[in-house]
């Protein structure tokens, strides 16, 4: 027969009730609260995963808009006469213009095209040498079926 659990500093026996533990649904609830705390991570997870991406993108962006920038500068007076301006729908100019602007601005929308998805440019550069470089690209997230468009605006004075 087996002795009753005794309290050590009491030196009485413990009720059956305290001695047995943890019963079975307890220990099921706690296997819950962990699982869907696990779940809850792993989602925070794939939402930074997905705005990582998204970021990645708008940095890209960002660092053509800004070489854009530095080559209408190193152009100025080009630019001012509106050599670079573009309407996001316009067509590429041909690589082989004998035009440096021109030529430059192949050369830049072509990279825009490699590095965004669907990458489109819209350059505007007043007389006065206030220039505007607009980028849109298209973003489809993960797991959904629709698209977005995205975009960057950098302006400055030339």
């Amino acid at each position: 027969m087996l002795s009753p659990i005794v309290n050590r500093l009491n030196r009485r026996p413990l009720a059956p009730s305290k001695a047995m533990g943890y019963s079975l649904i307890e220990v099921l609830l706690t296997l819950l609260i962990v699982g869907v705390g696990i779940l809850g991570l792993s989602a925070a997870n794939l939402a930074a995963l997905r705005a990582r991406g998204l970021l990645s993108l708008e940095s890209v962006a960002t660092q053509l808009a800004s070489d854009m920038m530095e080559r209408m500068r190193a152009q100025a007076p080009l630019a001012r006469q509106g050599a670079f301006n573009r309407d996001l729908m316009a067509p590429a100019p041909a690589p082989d213009s004998t035009d440096m602007a021109t030529r430059e601005l192949g050369a830049w929308l072509a990279q825009l095209q490699t590095r965004l998805p669907s990458g489109m440019a819209a350059i505007t550069v007043s007389p006065q040498g206030r220039a505007q470089v607009l980028l849109q690209w298209t973003v489809t997230p993960a797991g959904s079926g629709s698209s977005q468009v995205a975009s960057v605006s950098l302006v400055s004075n030339l």
